[in-house]
């Protein structure tokens, strides 16, 4: 069964909601600040709209996740794994994701100007129409990724 919970702006429920929440969660159109999410693993969770500032995802896992139009401020990244899902319309702008592991997951016309992405992996991932301006990918393995759309002189 999937719990759902909708609306709100900064509201401490929802911040402690994110503390808790594991699988099977939807929330909708709320914000965060501040919250560590240090090793912990999330399987069909879901984050629609939503806006996280100064959060920490240090060896965070999601699998089978949905952060479609959800906006990450100032946070600090350090993915272990993310394993399908939809991350599409996410704005990830110039977040360190060198250390990152993206498999199967479809991010297409994502926010990812100014991101870090060397030595990051997105294999097998959709990723076209993302804004890569700037995005530094050397050595980004990108096997397998749908590349449509994307500027060819970033």
């Amino acid at each position: 069964m999937v719990r759902k919970y909708h609306s709100g702006r900064l509201r401490s429920s929802f911040c402690g909601l994110f503390r808790t929440m594991a699988f099977d969660s939807v929330v909708a159109g709320e914000s965060c600040e501040g919250q560590s999410r240090t090793g912990q693993s999330h399987s069909r969770v879901g984050f629609v709209n939503c806006t996280f500032v100064n959060c920490s995802f240090f060896e965070t896992c999601f699998s089978g996740s949905t952060l479609v139009g959800s906006t990450f401020e100032r946070c600090t990244f350090g993915l272990r794994r993310v394993d399908g899902g939809t991350w599409s319309h996410v704005s990830l702008r110039a977040a360190d994701l060198r250390a990152a592991h993206f498999s199967d997951v479809r991010r297409r016309e994502a926010e990812l100007s100014g991101t870090r992405l060397e030595g990051a992996s997105l294999r097998n991932c959709d990723v076209s129409g993302a804004a890569l301006g700037g995005a530094r990918l050397t050595q980004c393995d990108l096997r397998g990724s749908d590349l449509t759309s994307l500027d060819p002189l970033l």
